[in-house]
């Protein structure tokens, strides 16, 4: 049997080729983090669903206006969106008009995350195709057990 030595530096691509290749099949078949976009003008409510979902295995985006909410739904495509319903430059009810009227985005699930009092509010929202309509200050249990409804909420293991 004759034996052939490579070159230190063969070796070594070898060995990263084919740690590559591993991590290559990890990441393809790793399923996919279900993606949330809050769509909110105050800061504070978006540090807070920040905090509120980081346990979970759960992507966030923010967009801080309606228009720009547009423009990340359309780039981001995430599973679930959470929103206020009065917003500058665009309100809840623009992005929610806008995403209904898309066929490639009207089922993704909308909560609606509001301070507004308002009853004919709440049922012209959900008329028009929000998943849920929830009020202000905002109780994390109950926007986690809504949220539950439309994506998987898996912990995150500790790392």
């Amino acid at each position: 049997m004759l034996k052939t030595h490579l070159p230190e530096r063969t070796r070594r691509r070898a060995a990263v080729g084919g740690r590559l290749m591993r991590y290559c099949n990890t990441v393809a078949h790793a399923p996919r983090m279900p993606r949330v976009l809050c769509v909110d003008d105050d800061p504070d409510i978006q540090a807070a669903m920040e905090i509120m979902f980081r346990p979970y295995r759960v992507e966030m985006e923010h967009a801080h206006y309606g228009m720009e909410g547009i423009v990340k739904v359309t780039q981001w495509k995430p599973a679930l969106i959470v929103m206020d319903l009065a917003m500058p430059n665009g309100s809840g009810e623009d992005l929610l008009a806008v995403l209904k009227f898309n066929p490639m985005l009207r089922d993704i699930p909308v909560i609606v995350l509001t301070g507004v009092r308002d009853a004919d509010a709440q049922r012209r929202m959900l008329l028009q195709g929000a998943s849920s309509f929830l009020q202000k200050p905002l109780d994390f249990r109950q926007i986690l057990d809504e949220a539950s409804r439309f994506i998987d909420l898996d912990l995150r293991e500790r790392e």
